[in-house]
């Protein structure tokens, strides 16, 4: 009996991360925001070597068997680093708290098991947002034991992201959203959100403190967008 429901939930694990790449493929083809920050990205790894070891870095994480290398640098800086089809993976979340996550060490995981029809227009969003998380920990080397620094990165991905977006709090249900301050009130309360999530974060005041404390800085920082167009 166990072994058919194993089955079962085998079957539908394989659905949903099937579903979920299909939404992440048109979403690299389709979403101005994704497509732009892929490149942005890229562009960096393309800059410094230092940047293009991050990326390889989450390669030796991610895959077993790792692609061969060539050893002529100039035709290695030519070659893709940073590719989403490859970087951006589909799988099961454990927990229920976010349609996506970033680890830097491991990169861009989409909860496969979160997307269902009525959230999958949220899906831009999320992406979205983990690749600032993704772009600032290249471009910053932000250190998520620094409540601080992870204010700041989720300061602006909230901001950038497009998830504070009048059309995106009214599915959240918060209906008192405000015509004027009601975009800047949403990026505060979900920075501190996601900043109470840190193990280290003792307490939601403290969260809320963190991002008090850097949000002039990083509230202005919009890079690598020339202005926040979402708001």
């Amino acid at each position: 009996m166990s072994e058919k429901i194993d089955d079962k939930e085998a079957a539908l694990q394989k659905k949903q991360c099937d579903d979920c790449y299909k939404y992440r493929d048109n979403l690299l083809k389709t979403s101005p925001a994704v497509i732009f920050m892929s490149q942005q990205i890229e562009k960096l790894a393309q800059t410094h070597p230092k940047y293009r070891q991050q990326i390889e870095h989450i390669n030796k994480q991610i895959f077993s068997k790792l692609e061969e290398k060539t050893n002529d640098e100039s035709e290695k800086s030519k070659s893709p680093i940073f590719i989403p089809s490859k970087h951006l993976i589909c799988d099961i979340c454990p927990d229920n708290t976010k349609l996506a996550g970033f680890h830097p060490d491991l990169g861009v995981l989409i909860c496969a098991n979160h997307i269902t029809k009525s959230t999958s227009f949220l899906l831009e969003s999320s992406i979205t947002h983990e690749l600032v998380h993704y772009y600032d920990n290249m471009r910053f080397k932000v250190d998520l034991s620094n409540l601080k620094h992870h204010a700041c990165t989720e300061i602006r991905a909230s901001m950038l992201s497009g998830e504070c977006s009048w059309s995106y709090e009214f599915f959240r249900k918060f209906s008192t959203f405000k015509m004027f301050g009601g975009f800047k009130d949403c990026v505060k309360r979900r920075a501190a959100l996601s900043v109470s999530y840190n193990p280290i974060c003792e307490s939601k005041e403290m969260a809320e403190k963190a991002v008090d404390e850097v949000w002039n800085s990083c509230f202005g920082d919009t890079r690598p967008f020339d202005d926040v167009y979402f708001g």
